[in-house]
């Protein structure tokens, strides 16, 4: 686990000087802070993917029981789905173009609280449209209706 979390860190590390040199060199070139490393630095780049891995690793093998933790663990179900929807072409357009709220404040003194701010609250909101999908689903059996159309592929396969 030591290894682990100094892979973790290491990645970290890396990730840190990535963005900020893309940065550096962006703010070099156009004499301006220039946002435009989007898919150069996170998404589908290997070093957040092996990050993600070794710190998926590291959670995996901490011994945390206390209220906080099952608090996050009831949370967990529902994080993949905080994923679909801001990962959706529709909702990003929405909230990264349309708006552009972020780099409007991105020179103000709150631009990190806000940042934190409005992450929580997307977060916070993509939690609760699941629960609410999945109180919905439960109202009209949803879960029944895929086990009988389950049951009956097997059949008809087997």
């Amino acid at each position: 686990i030591k290894k682990v979390y100094v892979t973790f860190f290491i990645l970290f590390i890396v990730e840190f000087l990535n963005l900020t040199l893309i940065g550096v060199d962006n703010y070099i070139s156009n004499n301006e802070i220039v946002y435009s490393f989007y898919s150069i630095s996170t998404g589908t780049n290997g070093i957040v993917y092996l990050m993600s891995v070794a710190f998926f690793i590291f959670i995996l093998n901490m011994k945390i029981r206390s209220n906080f933790w099952h608090f996050l663990a009831k949370l967990s179900p529902y994080v993949f789905s905080v994923y679909l929807i801001t990962s959706h072409k529709g909702v990003k357009f929405f909230l990264y173009e349309r708006y552009d709220f972020l780099s409007q404040i991105f020179d103000n003194i709150y631009f990190y609280p806000v940042l934190l701010a409005c992450s929580l609250l997307i977060f916070a909101l993509c939690i609760l449209l699941d629960k609410g999908r999945e109180y919905l689903f439960g109202l009209i059996k949803v879960e029944k209706l895929l086990q009988s159309i389950s049951n009956t592929l097997n059949i008809v396969i087997i």
